[in-house]
Order: structure tokens, then C-alpha cells, then sequence
């Protein structure tokens, strides 16, 4: 039978187990409560940055999380985070604000742009007593020409070489009856024309590229312009011709334009072929409208308060001059309320290619 002595032996390693296994749990959940031993937290780009044009916000903003060892997001944390840049190679310099304190846990940096074009830039993330980050590679394209930084912001616009390369998805910035009765933006026919007919056709979303020069030139041999899109309007919108098939004017169907001049085509493909009323409404009746495939810019009905004709234009629907966006001049189309409304014989430069 176990004397007094070794029964309080035994109590007190049964004491000294007790407490150990406290202090380890102890310690187990200090280390599980994030944020509190800055050795075991850390960095991390939960937003990255992504393919930009010279001197432009990078779009979205980068954001960079504040996380405990297991990757969780320490919510309870305002630590200052500082965005550098990492790889370098172009020499570029990071405007904006580089310093921003966390909000639970999340950095967001809206402002952050780098000057000089090179590809395979990285950010990197630092903090006191937090592990840093880096960034997923990224490239800072030429700076975009006179007029291309106007386009809406569901429309992507980058530099690629000597080519300004446009994504946009089609549908139009506004409400239609070419919208399913079902959509938000469904509007009911509320425009001018009496005989208007609505189409069997309804919006859908695209995948266009438009690939424009970035440096428009005229040409000793100009081109036809083709059916389907020969341009973009600044709302993402493509621009059409003025035929309604191969030589076929638009007569008749433009008792299908709904109240802002467009419509779609078989494929849901929403296009103008004449004055984009929404765009003027909200630009002004001689503000940049667009471009056409070739580079050149496409601007409203009015100038100089006056309003133009196509008997005020070239054959081509254009002339030569300065603009408010263009001040050393520039060949420049304008639509019209006559035919050919936005473009005569053909592309004045040379074109460049869409695809869908």
C-alpha cells in the first residue's frame, strides 16, 4: 500500500502534468488568436494587381490581407501595410498611396499607378512584424493615345505595341426594349418615331476585340467598310455601317432603332448605325463619340455651333483639323442626321481587326 509520502508524490506530479498541459493550451490558443504574435502573422495580395497602361490607376484595386499562420484574415487588425515595387527592370517609379492602414485586416490601395512601360513588374507588401508579400507579375503597357482614356469603365482599353487593344462585352450602358421584359434594364419604347417596330431580336452579351492602331495613318488605297462593326463607341457599343445588308440603305430599318439609335442584330449584337443619342446626350452634340477601326476618332453632328451636313464633309465623312482632344489637329469623322450618317467610302486609314 502506498505510504503518505509516495501518495504526495503522485498528487504533485499529477499537479505538474496539469499545469503543463495548461500552459501548453495556453500557449496552443495564443498562437491560434490571430494577430496577436506578430512572428506568426503575415502578408498576403488577396487582390492582385493586374495589366495597366502607363501612368493609370492599376484597376481593380490591389488589396493585401493581414493573416494569422493558417491563413486566416485577422480581422481585428489597423496595421499600416506599405506597397514598393519589386521587380523593376523597366525602371518605372509607383505613384499614389503607398502607405494605408487596415480596415479588418484588408489594405486596399486604389490609387497605386507606375510611370514607364515594361513587362514582369511585382509589388511587394510590408509591415512591422509581419511577414511581407509579393505580388503575382504584371505588365505597365505605352500610355494610351489622345481620347482612348474615355472610354467607360466596363470597357478595357490597353496598349499592345503600335495597337490599342479594345474588350468590350456589347451590351449598352443604358435601358432598352431590346432588353428582356425581365431585366432591370428593360425600357419601354419612349422615343420619336411613330412607326417604330421592335425587332424579333434581344441584347446579348459579346466578346469583342478591337485592335486599332495606335497611331492612325491614311491610306493611297482606302478600304470598304465591311457589315457588322467598323468601330466602338465609348460606351462599349459597336458601330455599324449605313446599310442594312450588302448595299441595302437603312430605310426600313431604322423604324427598328429603339429611342438612343440602336438595336441588335441576329446574334443579340447591339449596334448604331446612326447618332448615338445616349452617348451625345451625355458627351454633347460635338463631343468624342468613338473610333473607327482605323484609328481615327468619331465626334457628334456639331461644331463650331454649327450643325454639319455630310455635303460639309469628305467622302469619307471626315475632315481635317485640331480638337479639343487632338490640339495639333487630326482627321476626324462625324456622324450626321443624312446618309452615310457615320462613314462614306470606305476607312480613311488603315483598319485595324475585330474579332468575337
Amino acid at each position: 500500500m502506498p505510504t503518505a509520502r509516495a501518495r504526495l508524490a503522485a498528487v504533485g506530479l499529477v499537479c505538474t502534468l496539469a499545469l503543463a498541459l495548461a500552459a501548453a493550451g495556453a500557449c496552443s490558443g495564443a498562437s491560434s488568436i490571430a494577430g496577436t504574435d506578430g512572428t506568426t502573422s503575415k502578408l498576403a495580395f488577396t487582390v492582385q494587381p493586374g495589366n495597366i497602361a502607363a501612368g493609370v490607376a492599376i484597376s481593380p484595386a490591389v488589396q493585401v490581407t493581414i493573416q494569422d499562420a493558417n491563413g486566416n484574415t485577422v480581422t481585428s487588425s489597423t496595421a499600416s501595410i506599405t506597397i514598393a515595387i519589386g521587380t523593376n527592370s523597366g525602371g518605372g517609379t509607383l505613384s499614389g498611396t503607398k502607405t494605408v492602414s487596415a480596415v479588418s485586416g484588408v489594405a486596399t490601395f486604389s490609387t497605386l499607378s507606375i510611370d514607364k512601360a515594361d513587362t514582369g513588374y511585382t509589388l511587394t507588401a510590408s509591415a512591422t512584424g509581419l511577414t511581407g508579400s509579393t505580388s503575382s507579375t504584371f505588365n505597365v503597357n505605352a500610355s494610351l493615345p489622345a481620347g482612348f482614356n474615355q472610354f467607360v469603365t466596363t470597357v478595357q482599353v490597353t496598349v499592345e505595341g503600335t495597337t490599342v487593344v479594345v474588350r468590350s462585352n456589347g451590351v449598352p450602358n443604358h435601358g432598352s426594349p431590346y432588353f428582356d421584359p425581365s431585366d432591370p434594364r428593360f425600357e419601354a419604347y419612349n422615343g420619336s418615331n411613330p412607326n417604330f417596330m421592335l425587332n424579333p431580336n434581344r441584347i446579348a452579351t459579346q466578346a469583342l476585340v478591337f485592335r486599332i492602331p495606335a497611331s492612325p495613318t491614311p491610306t493611297a488605297t482606302p478600304q470598304a467598310t465591311p457589315l457588322g462593326p467598323i468601330g466602338i463607341g465609348l460606351n462599349g457599343v459597336p458601330i455599324f455601317n449605313q446599310y442594312a445588308g450588302p448595299n441595302q440603305p437603312l430605310t426600313n430599318e431604322i423604324n427598328s432603332f429603339d429611342q438612343y439609335n440602336g438595336h441588335p442584330q441576329q446574334t443579340g449584337m447591339y449596334h448604331f448605325h446612326v447618332e448615338p443619342l445616349f452617348i451625345t446626350a451625355s458627351r454633347g452634340k460635338s463631343g468624342l463619340l468613338g473610333f473607327l477601326l482605323d484609328g481615327y476618332p468619331v465626334y457628334g453632328p456639331l461644331e463650331n455651333a454649327v450643325t454639319l451636313r455630310s455635303a460639309d464633309l469628305d467622302a469619307y465623312h471626315g475632315h481635317s483639323h485640331a480638337t479639343a482632344d487632338y490640339p495639333q489637329g487630326i482627321y476626324h469623322y462625324h456622324v450626321t442626321a443624312d446618309a452615310p450618317y457615320i462613314n462614306g467610302s470606305g476607312f480613311y486609314g488603315v483598319p485595324g481587326t475585330v474579332s468575337n
